[in-house]
């Protein structure tokens, strides 16, 4: 079951910046009001962990996408809540046990993070550019092929930033193109193996569509 606080905190992260973006003018081609954006992209992606004998590392390709909601508290300043999803790699050798199937290789586990956290954005105009900073509350879900409810969950902590240009194409909607960083360290893995925590990192670039 939910936790009341874990309900609550989500309710107040939606209405927060509603609340901030309506009580500035909005007017075109100008960072004011609501904020929407959404962000899909692919890139590179490192994954490592550690037991008392070996190092388990991968690099591969990585997918994201993410939306982020909020509003303008400052000129050209916005707080949002963002929620991103990267499917990522795990490390090569790293044996995960499964308790259906028995222990096996992580090779073709299929694994993701999901996360939610606070971020807040910068444009310099008129150009444009923006910067942007998060932090995320994480879980990492491993999915055995095959395997119907068999998982892995850990929790963990994260941090992102972005740069990127927008071109206006509406009055309120921009397209563009961002550099995207994030790094996340999650708890151990599973249960009853000396693994330290998974640490991820991954740099994507991405396509964006922000509303504001």
């Amino acid at each position: 079951m939910i936790k009341k606080n874990t309900v609550l905190f989500v309710l107040l992260s939606f209405m927060i910046p509603f609340f901030m973006a309506t009580a500035v003018e909005k007017g075109p081609h100008e960072h004011d009001g609501l904020y929407f954006r959404f962000m899909m992209g692919a890139g590179y992606a490192q994954t490592s962990s550690t037991n008392k004998v070996n190092k388990f590392q991968n690099q591969e390709i990585s997918h994201f996408g993410e939306f982020q909601f909020g509003g303008t508290i400052l000129k050209n300043t916005i707080l949002s809540v963002n929620f991103p999803v990267y499917f990522i790699p795990l490390p090569g050798g790293l044996s995960l046990p499964n308790s259906m199937t028995g222990t096996g290789a992580a090779s073709g586990v299929e694994s993701y993070i999901a996360a939610m956290g606070v971020g807040v954005t910068h444009y310099f105009m008129p150009v444009n550019i923006f910067i942007s900073s998060s932090f995320y509350y994480s879980m990492t879900g491993v999915e055995y092929p095959g395997v119907s409810g068999d998982k892995n969950n850990t929790k963990g902590f994260a941090v992102g930033f972005s740069a990127g240009k927008e071109w206006w194409v509406s009055k309120e909607w921009g397209l563009g193109v961002a550099l995207n960083f994030y790094y996340s360290r999650q708890n151990d893995l599973t249960k009853g193996l000396d693994i330290t925590p998974l640490d991820v990192f991954s740099v994507n670039i991405a396509f964006t569509a922000t509303y504001n």
